[in-house]
């Protein structure tokens, strides 16, 4: 049964998608991104939902805060996802994120799915869910 870990706010998208969690906390792993993945980072700016490397991802969810985006792309983003109460913490993890890696606004946990784990996102509620 799917459990809900993490609320945010829809930036754009609506219905459901679901695919493999990637963490992607610094510029170089965007080459790593696969189709079907959905991507989880601490940041995101310049225009990054339009590198050719991301656009095969199914939604980009984001702990952190969302600058700029392109009015070109046409991923689904999430903003400010946080686990929705002290119980799911558990079933999060904190990601490795490099010492040069950009990070913008207050630092704060970033608290993710593992990585390879599936997820569903209610881009109408801007709900994450951990399917088990």
């Amino acid at each position: 049964m799917p459990t809900p870990v993490l609320r945010g706010e829809t930036v754009r998208g609506e219905g459901k998608v679901s695919g493999e969690v990637i963490h992607i906390t610094h510029p170089d792993r965007i080459v790593e991104i696969e189709e079907g993945q959905i991507v989880f980072t601490q940041d995101l700016g310049g225009a990054y939902d339009t590198y050719p490397e991301v656009m095969g991802a199914v939604a980009i969810i984001c702990t952190g805060d969302v600058r700029t985006l392109s009015e070109d792309g046409t991923i689904p983003i999430v903003r400010e996802a946080k686990p929705i109460d002290d119980d799911v913490k558990d079933l999060l993890v904190e990601p490795e994120i490099p010492e040069d890696a950009p990070c913008h606004g207050e630092e704060h946990e970033h608290l993710m799915p593992p990585e390879g784990s599936e997820v569903e996102v209610d881009l109408d509620k801007g709900i994450v869910y951990l399917l088990e």
